[in-house]
């Protein structure tokens, strides 16, 4: 082999592996300059949206995810406000993976709300249902005035469940979750007011 086509072959591998780390590590080194990729307002906005869209889903300030993504937001505008454009781009970065990670935990925290509402509805529902069976077992043996009375109270105590389901039918389960007490309280009363009529 002449040795003028092996400089050309060394040559050729030099450029090949050049080529190679260029393509592996370029684009890496240029988004961190900042030469290619989001530049430093664009970075902020979408990490501002992200937090927007994760107090959307629910997430509020006592949530620790959202306030890393405020904490690291407010970072990236001071260190763009002093100029520091690589620094900034990496606390942006950094609010909008916290605000993402707060998205996940609102959506995961509103289904589980949603799930635990859906069995409270359910059961208020069943229960509501057991009054009004036990008020037509009781009533044929009751006078007018009281039969009158607790027909009343079982329509007030039908308005009450009714209200905490059309809640649950409405998305508004943190209500349900609030009002669970109360509505049972109010039912359970009722229940002991038929029953001491029956006697």
């Amino acid at each position: 082999m002449s040795p003028l086509l092996v400089q050309f072959l060394r040559r050729l591998a030099v450029l090949a592996l050049v080529v190679a780390a260029l393509t592996a590590f370029g684009p890496r080194v240029l988004r961190e300059l900042g030469v290619v990729g989001p530049k430093v307002p664009e970075a902020i906005a979408v990490a501002e949206s992200s937090l927007t869209a994760a107090r959307r889903y629910g997430a509020d300030d006592s949530m620790p995810a959202v306030q890393e993504a405020m904490r690291h937001l407010e970072e990236a505008r001071a260190l763009q406000g002093r100029g520091e454009g690589r620094r900034a781009r990496r606390a942006a970065a950094a609010a909008a993976e916290q605000a993402i990670l707060a998205q996940g935990q609102a959506l995961a925290r509103r289904e589980q709300q949603r799930r635990q509402a859906q069995v409270i509805s359910s059961d208020i529902d069943r229960v509501l249902n057991s009054l009004e069976d036990l008020y037509t077992h009781i009533s044929p043996g009751l006078g007018k005035a009281e039969t009158t009375a607790l027909l009343s109270h079982l329509k007030a105590g039908r308005q009450t469940g009714a209200a905490l389901i059309l809640a649950f039918d409405q998305g508004n389960y943190a209500r349900v979750i609030a009002e669970e007490a109360g509505t049972r309280k109010a039912l359970e009363a009722i229940r002991e007011e038929m029953k001491a009529a029956r006697r």
